[in-house]
C-alpha cells in the first residue's frame, strides 16, 4: 500500500504539494522520516474536480473510499472561506467526522487553510509573483485584474483572491508553478510565506502521521508488557 494520499479541493493546492514534494529530500525540512509520494495528479495527489471547497466539505468520506484499499493515511485540505462557508471550526470538526467513517482518526488529518492559498501569493510589486505563475503579458498583472474588476485601486490585495487567480489562468493560459518559486525569502516574501505555510500544514499533519504511528506501537508495547507483568494466571 502507499503511505499518504491527499485529496484537495483545488488544483492550486495540488499544485502546491506538488512543487513541495518535488524537492529532493523534502522531508528534512519538516523533520520526519522519509516516505513515498508522488505529487503528480491522480497518483497520491487527488483534486476534488468539480466538487471545490463546498463539495469537498459534504462529501469528503465519499471522494476518499476508493483510496482506503490503497493508502495507509489520508490529508484532507480546503480552505475556509468560500460561498456558503460555515467557518473554519465547523469546516473542521465536519469533515474530520465524515472522514472518520472511512479512515481511523489516527490515520488522517484535516487542514482549512486561513487564508487561503491564494491570498498569500499576491504583491503588488514583487516581480517574482509574474514568474510564479508563468505570466509573460506587457502589462503588469495588476492593471490586467484592475481592469478585469479582480483588483480595486484601493486595495493591496484582490478582494477575491481565488477568482483572480482563475482569471489569469483562462484568459492568459498562466499556472500556478510552486517549483520555481524555490527563490530566497529575501527577494520573494509573498511566494516564499505560501512556500512556508503549506510546509507547516504538511508538518503539523501528513508527515507527522509515521511518528504518531511509532508511538502508538509504543504505546501498545507498553500495554502488552504492564498487561503480562500484572497478569494473576496461574504459571505454566
Amino acid at each position: 500500500m502507499r503511505d499518504v494520499v491527499f485529496l484537495v479541493a483545488d488544483a492550486t493546492m495540488q499544485q502546491t504539494l506538488q512543487g513541495f514534494f518535488g524537492r529532493k529530500e523534502f522531508h528534512r525540512s519538516v523533520c520526519c522520516s522519509a516516505f513515498e509520494i508522488d505529487a503528480r495528479l491522480n497518483h497520491d495527489v487527488f483534486v476534488a474536480s468539480g466538487d471545490n471547497d463546498s463539495g469537498l466539505y459534504a462529501r469528503p468520506d465519499e471522494l476518499l473510499r476508493p483510496h482506503h484499499s490503497t493508502h495507509r493515511r489520508a490529508v484532507i485540505m480546503l480552505d475556509a472561506d468560500w460561498d456558503g462557508s460555515p467557518g473554519a471550526a465547523d469546516i473542521l470538526s465536519g469533515v474530520s467526522t465524515r472522514v472518520a467513517r472511512v479512515w481511523r482518526p489516527e490515520d488522517m488529518a484535516v487542514i482549512v487553510l486561513e487564508p487561503e492559498i491564494e491570498a498569500w501569493f499576491w504583491q503588488p510589486d514583487n516581480p517574482h509573483v509574474a514568474t510564479a505563475m508563468n505570466y509573460r503579458g506587457e502589462r503588469h498583472y495588476r492593471e490586467v485584474l484592475t481592469s478585469a474588476g479582480y483588483w480595486p485601486d484601493d486595495h493591496p490585495k484582490p478582494p477575491r483572491p481565488k477568482e483572480a487567480l482563475e482569471y489569469m489562468r483562462r484568459t492568459y493560459r498562466t499556472d500556478f508553478s510552486p517549483p520555481s518559486c524555490a527563490v530566497p525569502p529575501s527577494t520573494s516574501p509573498s511566494v516564499a510565506a505560501a512556500t512556508r505555510r503549506s510546509e507547516h500544514c504538511v508538518t503539523r499533519c501528513a508527515v507527522g502521521f509515521r511518528r504518531r504511528a511509532d508511538e502508538n506501537r509504543r504505546r501498545t508495547r507498553r500495554r502488552t508488557r504492564n498487561g503480562a507483568e500484572n497478569c494473576r494466571c496461574p504459571r505454566a
